[in-house]
């Protein structure tokens, strides 16, 4: 707010400071020199008198009222449960005043002159950016008080400063006096005794004007001597005043430096990438093939050994023609155990040959099936290094992704960790690391 003294307004509005004090005097505005400041309060409560003594105030301003009533109907429950109908009646004041123009507001311009300009929605600011602020809050609060520290510091070192000089002074100024005090009880020995009563003067002129003159180069010199001793103390002090100061604030730089180098690393750490060390595959060992024996439809039986006695009827007549059938592909006259066999749906034996009548395809794909699983389970993971970022807020899913596993793995990992989460449900930069690690 502007203010002005007296003896401006009063020449703003050329007249004189005197008429202008008692003028305000009588608007109720204390005021009693001219050089005494006015504001734009006490400007506005002058004119006003000055209105309403000259009969020129402001005529009150009209106001418009309108009432608006509205009814309507709440059902309640009495004392003896019975719902009764209550009807309501709402009666809404509002009331306009009318604009310096002289045109009154009409009824449908009113609600929209009073209606209060919605406030701005505030801005909505996530969790990492209130985090964000914060820090560096806590960085500008630290700076300051580095500052303030410094300041203080410094304002104590000039302090120290000017006590040493203070005292320097002092101590020139006491020897000074004790050299001029010296000098004269110097002078006071030197000055010869006064002769007694009617005794002649032997002293000649020429002698005491010697000693005085020694005596005042003595006390000059002294007085010389002080001085240039006080000045080498000061000289020397304020040397190791401004040595002092120079390792003072070579020790703040280097701490400074250390401070921001610390915080700068650990910036990096926090925006370096993750790894995840994933185990190498371990090399798959060969296993030798069997030799294949005998034929598809009937396999190989183990050999004989020498020296076993021979099966009962191996010398039947009808051994070589077992022994023909045998060199077949198939045969149901050589293989009774064949014959013997109960053909079931169940069959576990996996249908081979034909002692399954609907199992041999289908036998052999199971088998080949059954095979391939046992395989696939056996092999062994394959080992690699991935290198994860990591940024401020991720999801579960983009997370998984870039770890190259499955969303489920994720979300076990959070559930091990006390955390219920989803697929979409956003992660802080810390957990994430978590989870990675």
């Amino acid at each position: 707010m502007s203010s002005t003294t007296v003896a401006e307004f009063a020449n703003e509005l050329k007249k004189t400071p005197e008429t202008l004090l008692d003028q305000l005097k009588s608007a109720g505005v204390p005021k009693a020199a001219p050089t005494d400041a006015l504001t734009e309060a006490d400007k506005q409560r002058l004119l006003g008198f000055l209105k309403a003594s000259h009969g020129t105030a402001e005529p009150e301003r009209k106001k418009i009222t309108l009432t608006k009533k509205s009814t309507s109907e709440i059902k309640q429950a009495d004392a003896t449960g019975r719902a009764r109908t209550i009807q309501v009646e709402v009666r809404k004041k509002r009331t306009f005043i009318q604009r310096d123009e002289g045109t009154a507001a009409t009824p449908e311009q009113a609600p929209q002159a009073q209606a209060p300009a919605e406030a701005p929605a505030a801005p909505r600011i996530d969790e990492a950016e209130l985090a964000r602020r914060e820090e560096e809050a806590r960085r500008q609060a630290e700076l300051i008080r580095r500052q303030e520290e410094e300041l203080a510091e410094k304002r104590r070192a000039r302090e120290e400063t000017e006590a040493r000089e203070r005292e320097q002074a002092e101590r020139a100024e006491q020897a000074e006096k004790q050299a001029q005090a010296e000098a004269a009880k110097q002078k006071e020995a030197a000055t010869p005794a006064k002769p007694a009563k009617g005794a002649t003067k032997t002293v000649a002129p020429d002698e005491a004007a010697t000693a005085a003159a020694a005596e005042k180069a003595a006390a000059d010199a002294t007085a010389a001597q002080a001085k240039e001793d006080a000045k080498a103390k000061a000289a020397a002090e304020s040397k190791a005043r401004a040595d002092e100061e120079a390792e003072r604030a070579k020790d703040l730089d280097e701490r400074r430096r250390k401070a921001l180098a610390e915080a700068e690393a650990i910036r990096a750490m926090m925006n370096a990438p993750a790894r995840v060390l994933v185990p190498h595959k371990a090399p798959e060992k060969e296993v030798p093939k069997p030799a294949v024996k005998g034929t598809l439809h009937k396999p190989a039986t183990p050999a004989a050994r020498p020296g076993a006695p021979a099966a009962p009827g191996s010398t039947a007549p009808g051994a070589s023609k077992d022994v023909k059938s045998a060199k077949l592909s198939s045969s149901w006259a050589g293989d009774p155990a064949k014959k013997k066999e109960i053909k079931t749906r169940g069959d576990a034996s996996g249908g081979v040959g034909r002692g399954n009548w609907r199992g041999g395809p289908r036998g052999r794909r199971g088998n080949d099936r059954g095979g391939h699983e046992e395989q696939v389970q056996a092999a062994p993971v394959e080992a690699r290094v991935l290198e994860v970022h990591v940024p401020e807020t991720i999801t579960v899913a983009e997370l998984a992704h870039k770890m190259a596993v499955k969303a489920q793995e994720v979300i076990k990992q959070l559930m091990k960790l006390g955390m219920m989460a989803t697929i979409n449900q956003s992660l802080d930069q810390d957990t994430a690391m978590i989870i990675v690690e």
